[in-house]
């Protein structure tokens, strides 16, 4: 399991060192989705975050088919949205992810450092999604996702039905 993690961010930082900015089909598709509060924290985050999650959404929206909603294509385009409040771009990124790894993030909150606050705050980006979008007025559905995305112990506890489960989980394996 490690190695497979460690070959999904391998590739994930390697394609966030491109400054593209998604196209603005994606962007209008995407966009059409979201509520006006997700549109301003999609926003925020850095071309690299907006492309990846596009992707993810449009590979949900294939994989459910005649069951894609709004609702389920919203929490595709979200659940990293908390990214945003790190700070960190990919190289930073890639550090605080080995970090995080080797040492875990005990006493990360309280220091005083900007450092350990922003790799903290990048280890904490499924809560601090979740209170983003819940803040905002958007689905709960995605503000249960961006909670939960990253430890499949919660993905049962959002209600979700299984099959929708599997394409954002599947989806967001690239």
């Amino acid at each position: 399991m490690r190695l497979k993690r460690l070959r999904h961010l391998s590739k994930r930082f390697f394609v966030a060192l491109w400054p593209a900015a998604p196209s603005s089909s994606d962007l209008e598709w995407a966009e059409g989705f979201l509520w006006s509060g997700e549109r301003e924290l999609f926003a925020l985050l850095p071309n690299h975050d907006q492309r990846h999650l596009i992707g993810v959404a449009r590979r949900v929206d294939v994989s459910l088919g005649e069951l894609s909603e709004e609702r389920w294509i919203a929490a595709a385009l979200l659940h990293d949205v908390g990214k945003a409040q790190s700070g960190l771009g990919p190289i930073r990124r890639a550090f605080a992810t080995i970090w995080i790894e080797i040492k875990g993030v005990d006493g990360l909150a309280i220091s005083r450092g900007a450092w350990s606050r922003r790799v903290y705050a990048y280890s904490q980006h499924p809560s601090l999604g979740c209170e983003d979008i819940r803040s905002c007025g958007g689905h709960e559905e995605a503000a249960l996702w961006a909670k939960a995305h990253d430890d499949p112990a919660q993905w049962r506890a959002t209600g979700f039905p299984s099959v929708v489960i599997d394409a954002l989980t599947k989806s967001d394996d690239d």
